[in-house]
């Protein structure tokens, strides 16, 4: 076979593989192949066949990524994962015979009802979940959950999830089964990306509950959490703490809302585990929710002070609009901006609720109480601080002050002081934190 000619028109209907599987229709195509319902002569069933683009079995890593689907997926035996049969190379053209699962991805269900029915929403969560926790209790992050990657059928009158599409797997304690994109090279797609893989960091397992606080999220609120241009997205994945659930879906309980939220934490060591996220969606499914306190998620509340890096805008403004096509991400020893960003540290004075303080962890935001040998041109958050007293601080470090309509300080008075902000109120604490950010990344008080 030519390497050059596009498999369409070389292999379709009626086209045999291995000698053994007979292509009947085609079922989907993608950006590194297509997948055709085939007929298994030996065994005289109907299966899966996906087929990588002879071109694209020219290179090394997509090669490598194809051959990665077949080992890891076959080595896993769970309901909620699609079942590999076979894998090998006829020709030029490599194979892969799966499962065939019949029904319609979950990007197809959203395309036609967005949101679906809450217990629908959960039903599908779950399934996802309970995947998730057999793959990681193999240490393995799938690093590509999206809704192209999880198909979704009727068994028995119940739906069920399948996930499929391990080619980007990740196992941190397997040498031939670790990283599978080229140095310099961060890959998946942006809406569905954690916060610590746009910065380069190594892939662990709360990659995958950050994934999936995404879908979380678009199920339950008919929206994804971060819109936009693929710069703007990742950006908010680094940044920004997004709208609450509730607030655009008021029926879904506050207990829900809170674990979304957990899962869509900056702060990995802060999600919840596959294990007691699937406990959660079960009991809301049973209409028993709150059971569990949320609080034994947060084993470590403190916020890492490792720098990691991101991209100016900039280095998205070219990259492909596919959601097949697997963009990548270039790494900031590639980029043409690069900054080293940290979570922002913020000192308080004053008296400020647990829900503030609980919002800024949520937003990486790392509050300490203010003490006199702070680092000069640190921010300093104020609420109910004596006029002269802020007005000393001014002199040495960025002031922030949290309005009293109490006060006898007019707004004029508090800007003449020297204080670079004011803050309306901290209740919503959102837009509190979201004002801090914006006032830190305006000043370049992100980049150390």
């Amino acid at each position: 076979m030519n390497k050059e000619i596009t498999l369409e028109s070389i292999l379709g209907p009626g086209d045999r593989i291995a000698d053994r599987y007979v292509l009947v229709r085609e079922l989907g195509s993608g950006g590194m192949g297509t997948v055709f319902l085939g007929e298994d002569q030996k065994l005289i069933r109907e299966v899966a066949v996906k087929l990588l683009r002879p071109n694209m079995a020219a290179e090394e890593l997509t090669r490598n990524r194809f051959i990665r689907e077949a080992r890891v997926t076959a080595n896993m035996d769970d309901p909620g994962i699609v079942k590999i049969f076979d894998f090998g190379q006829d020709g030029d053209v490599f194979y892969l015979v799966m499962e065939l699962v019949k029904g319609e991805t979950l990007l197809e269900r959203l395309q036609r009802e967005n949101p679906p029915p809450l217990s629908v929403a959960l039903k599908i969560l779950s399934g996802i979940t309970s995947a998730l926790v057999h793959a990681h209790g193999m240490n393995l992050v799938h690093r590509d959950l999206k809704p192209e990657n999880i198909f979704l059928s009727v068994g028995d009158d119940e739906l069920q999830t399948k996930l499929v599409d391990f080619g980007l797997a990740y196992i941190g304690d397997r040498q031939d089964m670790g990283r599978v994109t080229r140095d310099g090279l961060v890959s998946g797609t942006p809406e569905y990306l954690a916060p610590e893989v746009a910065r380069g960091e190594e892939p662990r397992l709360p990659v995958d509950i950050y994934a999936l606080g995404i879908l979380a999220y678009q199920l339950l609120t008919g929206r994804l959490p971060f819109e936009g241009a693929m710069g703007e997205i990742i950006s908010g994945h680094l940044y920004l703490s997004p709208e609450r659930p509730r607030t655009l879906n008021p029926a879904i309980h506050s207990h829900l809302d809170e674990l979304i939220m957990k899962m869509l934490s900056k702060v990995p060591a802060s999600r919840p585990r596959a294990i007691d996220l699937l406990e959660h969606f079960q009991a809301h499914l049973n209409e028993k929710p709150g059971e569990r306190s949320l609080d034994h998620f947060t084993k470590d509340k403190e916020v890492s002070g490792r720098a990691g890096r991101v991209l100016s805008l900039d280095a998205f403004s070219d990259a492909p609009d596919a959601k097949d096509s697997m963009p990548t991400l270039q790494s900031a020893s590639n980029a043409s901006l690069v900054t080293e960003v940290t979570h922002l540290r913020i000192y308080t004075m004053g008296t400020f609720p647990v829900a503030f303080r609980h919002q800024c962890q949520r937003s990486a935001i790392q509050c300490l109480d203010f003490e006199e040998d702070a680092d000069d041109n640190s921010i300093v958050l104020s609420a109910g601080v004596p006029f002269d007293r802020v007005q000393e601080l001014c002199s040495r470090f960025h002031v922030l002050v949290v309005l009293d309509p109490s006060s006898e300080a007019s707004t004029s008075d508090w800007l003449r002081a020297g204080v670079v902000d004011l803050i309306p109120s901290i209740d919503p604490p959102m837009e509190a934190t979201q004002q801090i950010l914006d006032f830190a990344r305006s000043e370049g008080l992100l980049v150390t």
